[in-house]
C-alpha cells in the first residue's frame, strides 16, 4: 500500500463508509467547501514519510486552533482521570 493509499484507506474511504451507514454526517473525511473543517496539521509530508502522521504540529478542530502543547495537556488530562482504570475498560460516554 502506497502512503497515499493509506492515507485515503484511513481517512477518506472511513468517513464515506461511516456516512452511508448513518454513523456520521455526510461532511466529514473530505476537504470541500461546505465540509466541517476539522483538520490535523502535521511537520512533515506523510507521502513522503508515513510515520510523520505521529508528528502532529496542530489540529483545527470545530474551527479553533489547539497547537502540540495544548493537545498534548488534554491527552495528559484523559489519563490522569484514567489512570486507575482496569485494561481494556470502556471510556464513559
Amino acid at each position: 500500500m502506497t502512503p497515499w493509499e493509506a492515507l485515503a484507506t484511513a481517512t477518506r474511504a472511513v468517513a464515506d463508509h461511516s456516512s452511508r451507514n448513518g454513523w456520521i454526517p455526510d461532511d466529514f473525511g473530505t476537504v470541500a467547501p461546505g465540509n466541517r473543517a476539522d483538520l490535523v496539521l502535521l511537520e512533515a509530508n506523510p507521502l513522503e514519510d508515513l510515520a510523520a502522521v505521529g508528528r502532529i504540529a496542530g489540529v483545527f478542530l470545530a474551527g479553533r486552533y489547539l497547537d502540540a502543547a495544548e493537545i498534548s495537556t488534554a491527552l495528559d488530562a484523559i489519563a490522569a482521570r484514567h489512570a486507575g482504570d482496569p485494561p481494556g475498560a470502556a471510556a464513559p460516554r
